[in-house]
């Protein structure tokens, strides 16, 4: 293995044009999958950091008819789950179209962010650094003016001074007193800088505001309780929404409710194109192999350089190459005398412009044996390959 290694390096630095080609090939197609299956590994694979993941799930309205899928609630319908869902063992909405001005200290900062209800704190395992959460009682009209900031803009905008607790900050020149900081465990759809209660009013539950959808419905199994489940009770909730609202909820639209795992809502629109992608880089290392394999086989396996339009002439393979390197040689032995040679091979290797098409110079010596003449390959006294009968004048 030393000898074969040391060989290999020798020959490495006898071509560094090849061999830096060669590398570079490699390491673009390396480089490249590396890159995508980073992103699949985070995206699909393990995309939730949230304790017991496989149990978080989130709700999807259907309407078949219409090829719409997965859409979100509104306030009446996250009011109605909460009622009728006995299959999880929380449930929570979050509404993700929000924009937030941090004002006051400092130049106004556009901040991300979300309203969410306090029970997607638990959900997700959230703990504070310092302070506390929102509690159910903030998503009341009137006590939702309380925060939880993150981390990053605790020590950003704040220098992490302790004393922000309890304290009221500017947000869309509202004040909003800070409850807690958290460490920055909220990832992907639930990623943000500030996380403010949503509040709920009795007139957010009137029929009129059915179709005002656009809230994120999360819950969490119930231990024991599958996917499958979930989705069977959900059906009966579809049933008695259907019995409740007729006006909205019509069958010939293709009505339904489904259950689905939180890390398909949080791959999103990405799962194809990374599937994709993945494909294509694949191809791609596989075509940068099978390229940097076919010039290293021509290359190092005669001891010659890469077959040209013309097939050049030249030393064999070195005596301290492997057995798969070793030197090739033709055994001329006449048909009539049974007088025998053994002619070194100028060039053995695969003929140029002809795949698969193996290709072998000999230059015949002047005492070589004429008439009628088996010509045999021959690698270190082992005969390789048919015997040729050949007329040499």
């Amino acid at each position: 293995m030393q000898q074969d290694l040391r060989f290999a390096f020798r020959q490495l630095l006898k071509n560094p044009a090849f061999s830096i080609v060669a590398v570079l090939t490699l390491a673009l197609a390396i480089g490249a999958n590396c890159a995508i299956f980073s992103a699949i590994d985070a995206v699909l694979l393990h995309p939730l950091p949230y304790p017991d993941p496989d149990r978080l799930v989130f709700v999807g309205e259907d309407l078949k008819h219409f090829d719409l899928h997965k859409i979100p609630a509104s306030r009446p319908e996250v009011n109605d789950y909460r009622k009728m869902v006995t299959s999880f063992s929380a449930i929570g909405a979050a509404d993700h179209d929000t924009s937030f001005t941090l004002t006051g200290k400092g130049d106004p900062e556009m901040l991300p962010g979300m309203r969410i209800t306090a029970s997607v704190f638990s959900m997700l395992g959230v703990r504070p650094i310092i302070g506390g959460l929102f509690t159910s009682d903030a998503e009341q009209a009137g006590k939702n003016r309380v925060v939880v900031i993150s981390e990053g803009l605790w020590k950003r905008r704040f220098g992490g001074d302790s004393s922000i607790i309890g304290r009221s900050i500017q947000i869309n020149r509202e004040s909003y007193t800070v409850a807690g900081v958290i460490q920055p465990i909220l990832q992907f759809r639930f990623a943000g800088d500030v996380w403010m209660p949503l509040a709920f009013t009795s007139g957010d539950f009137a029929a009129s505001s059915r179709g005002n959808q656009y809230l994120d419905v999360i819950g969490r199994l119930k231990p024991g309780v599958t996917i499958a489940q979930a989705n069977a009770e959900f059906q009966t909730i579809t049933r008695r929404m259907m019995s409740q609202y007729p006006d909205f909820y019509k069958p010939e639209f293709g009505y339904s409710l489904e259950v689905y795992p939180l890390a398909e809502k949080a791959a999103g629109d990405l799962k194809t194109p990374l599937v994709v992608l993945i494909g294509a880089v694949a191809m791609v290392m596989l075509i940068a192999c099978v390229n940097v394999a076919g010039d290293t086989i021509v290359t190092w396996a005669t001891g010659l350089d890469p077959t040209a339009f013309d097939p050049p002439t030249g030393e064999p393979a070195p005596d301290e190459a492997s057995p798969a390197l070793v030197p090739i040689s033709i055994n001329l032995k006449s048909s009539t005398t049974g007088a025998q040679m053994t002619v070194p091979a100028a060039y053995a290797g695969l003929a140029p412009n002809f795949i698969g098409l193996d290709q072998i110079n000999v230059q015949l010596p002047a005492n070589a044996p004429t008439g009628s003449v088996i010509l045999q390959m021959e690698n270190l006294s082992n005969l390789l390959g048919n015997a040729v009968v050949i007329g040499i004048q």
